[in-house]
């Protein structure tokens, strides 16, 4: 094994991973090398998506149109909590619909407000999304002239595909006013770059999608503990700046 690897396992190499499973995960693609840095980096994450839960074909807030982003994260966790007998606490039961909690997700990250059960990240940090996060974009400011736009998605899956990371999120209204019933089409992989020891998702292309701009990544929500969807990573691992665990 590479020195540099050997050297950052010890102490920080999480629940006692050793030579052989951050080899098996190197070769596995759930764990990225980062050269530039030489840290050691580990993303690759899934959560199981209940697909009967699958966004509506008119929303069941607002008076016309299919199902908005942000409503259908909250329905999909409460739903799911609820099925899984838990019933008060979740992004389902703790965030209301509104237009654009891009804001919530900077205040949290920042540490100028706490959540309980949450914490949040900013895109292009140094700790990667995970699946079971929240996550949000926003029309950048060079684009909010001409709109103010957001999107809300819910991370699937975080994975490697031929040397590429990708997030897969689970969505509504993409492409606007979207009400496919076939759920396949409800599930984007959007590019996540890993540079130099951090984490960010590519620009959505939304203005091909019947949106009036662009959106950024401004981060992802983490929920913790009972928080978190069923499957979901219920807290984040120990992070010491060289080794984030292992998938």
């Amino acid at each position: 094994m590479d020195e540099n690897v050997r050297r950052q396992l010890g102490a920080s190499a999480a629940d006692g991973a050793d030579d052989a499973a951050v080899m098996a995960g190197l070769e596995a693609d759930t764990i990225a090398w980062d050269d530039k840095t030489r840290r050691l980096i580990s993303t690759a994450s899934d959560v199981p998506i209940d697909e009967s839960i699958r966004p509506f074909s008119e929303s069941p807030h607002f008076g016309s149109g299919v199902e908005q982003c942000m409503e259908f994260a909250i329905r999909y966790f409460r739903e799911v909590m609820q099925k899984a007998g838990r019933f008060e606490g979740s992004f389902g039961t703790d965030w209301t619909t509104q237009y654009n909690m891009s804001d919530d997700i900077r205040r949290i990250a920042s540490g100028r407000v706490k959540k309980d059960g949450y914490t949040a990240y900013l895109s292009a940090g140094t700790v990667p999304p995970r699946a079971g996060d929240v996550v949000v974009f926003e029309t950048p400011k060079d684009q909010q002239s001409t709109a103010h736009e957001f999107h809300v998605a819910i991370v699937s899956k975080v994975f490697q595909r031929g040397g590429q990371w990708y997030g897969r999120i689970y969505e509504a209204n993409v492409p606007l006013g979207s009400n496919d019933p076939d759920v396949s089409n409800h599930f984007e992989d959007v590019p996540l770059t890993v540079r130099n020891g951090t984490f960010s998702f590519a620009r959505l292309d939304t203005t091909a999608k019947k949106y009036k701009t662009d959106m950024d990544c401004v981060g992802w929500l983490h929920p913790l503990g009972m928080k978190s969807l069923p499957g979901a990573v219920a807290r984040m691992e120990n992070y010491d700046g060289r080794v984030i665990g292992y998938a």
